[in-house]
């Protein structure tokens, strides 16, 4: 789709000189299940994981499970649900590099699973494909926590453009042959 602020496109600044590019498509289903919660931040971790789990059960097949699930704690509603959509890029079964968000991760996994809601809701042991958590710094008296979702069917790609006009896709499953892409 096209048209106005679409493609939505994000730019973040690093160092160097290159151009690290990432493409993702969502479809509407899973879309829709984006959740913004303003904890009370004494609630905190619990209420993440709470409102996770409650989050998956109120739109159940909506999102067409098996789901993927990017959560991020920040200050402000804007960053936790851009955070939460960016974690969705990391491949699946990838973890935090934090060894206690990457505890968490998998703690939310196991949790969802045992929701057994299974492909497009109809039931069986697998809800989620994987969960990501990612945070950013925070005054003391926030805690937004940003919970999007992906269907199982998550497409990305991924590439590196670099200063000579030379590119590379760096997508797991997409690789630059000579002068095309192959699969």
């Amino acid at each position: 789709n096209t048209g106005r602020y679409i493609p939505w496109i994000h730019v973040d600044l690093v160092e160097g000189d290159q151009l690290r590019a990432w493409f993702m498509t969502k479809g509407g289903g899973s879309e829709a299940p984006a959740t913004l919660i303003m904890s009370e931040p004494i609630l905190g971790f619990e209420k993440l994981k709470s409102g996770v789990i409650d989050t998956i059960v109120k739109y159940g097949p909506l999102p067409c499970p098996p789901v993927i699930v990017g959560v991020a704690v920040a200050a402000g509603a804007d960053i936790a649900l851009t955070l939460a959509k960016k974690a969705l890029l990391r491949p699946i079964g990838e973890r935090n590099p934090d060894p206690n968000i990457a505890k968490l991760e998998v703690e939310l996994l196991n949790a969802l699973n045992k929701l057994s809601l299974g492909p497009h809701g109809f039931g069986g042991g697998v809800t989620a494909l994987d969960v990501k958590v990612d945070y950013a710094y925070r005054h003391p008296a926030t805690f937004a926590i940003g919970i999007v979702t992906s269907c199982w069917a998550t497409r990305r790609a991924s590439a590196i453009i670099r200063p000579d006009g030379s590119w590379e896709m760096t997508s797991k499953h997409i690789r630059h042959v000579g002068g095309g892409c192959t699969l």
